[in-house]
């Protein structure tokens, strides 16, 4: 099983795999992006600016499906399991992968 990870473990973190709590103070809306890893395939994105108890903010990228969702992000408390930390224009950033699951209020 994944530890929950605090968002400010986050910014001292590797490119491993995490589970984070936290409330989303952002949400962008849903774009078409082109995937030049994937040969120029379009892809779905939404980026969630997420704040935890410490007030440390970061972003979550939302990818397919999970990005079409229609959420009102703002204010959720969300649970994302099995997420990446990545390096992003030197921040560190949370991506979603196949294999991630979010949970919030429905």
């Amino acid at each position: 099983a994944t530890a929950t990870c605090a968002l400010d473990a986050v910014e001292s973190s590797a490119a491993e795999i995490v589970d984070v709590l936290a409330v989303v103070k952002a949400a962008d809306d849903c774009r078409e992006v082109v995937s030049t890893k994937l040969g120029g395939k379009q892809l779905y994105k939404r980026e969630l600016s997420l704040v935890d108890r410490g007030l440390v903010e970061v972003r979550l990228a939302l990818w397919g499906e999970a990005a079409k969702k229609d959420v009102d992000w703002p204010g959720t408390v969300i649970l994302a399991r099995q997420v990446k930390i990545q390096e992003y224009n030197g921040a560190k950033t949370l991506t979603a992968l196949r294999s991630s699951k979010l949970v919030y209020p429905a």
